[in-house]
């Protein structure tokens, strides 16, 4: 990343460029989505389901690695109305997760190195 863009990043904890199947569990409903990025914190998800800020999310996340891992999370802004992109085609969220496990914060260092 160049310097300039470095210094504008407000983000706590660095994303990691990632695409990998996970499944939201939302209010009794299960359903399937895209991890894009994630971080420490949490991760970008594209989905066609439409949630508000506030609602809570537990995602169940199969690596490529073999890694599993079951977060709580929730939806810390309102998403969005419509993200276009080339390469996307669906909308997304992003989702901050609940009291990272230490495992799953490992892994993630794991991905950023």
């Amino acid at each position: 990343m160049n310097q300039f863009v470095e210094e504008l990043e407000r983000r706590d904890f660095p994303r990691v460029r990632r695409r990998f199947p996970c499944s939201l569990l939302i209010g009794g409903h299960c359903f399937s989505a895209t991890v894009r990025d994630l971080s420490a914190s949490g991760f970008f998800v594209e989905t066609g389901v439409k949630l508000r800020r506030g609602i809570g999310v537990i995602v169940t996340v199969s690596a490529p690695d073999g890694a599993r891992f079951l977060l709580e999370t929730h939806v810390p802004r309102n998403p969005a109305l419509v993200r276009r992109h080339p390469n996307v085609s669906q909308s997304g969220v992003g989702l901050q997760v609940e009291n990272p496990p230490e495992c799953y914060l490992r892994w993630v260092e794991k991905f950023a190195s």
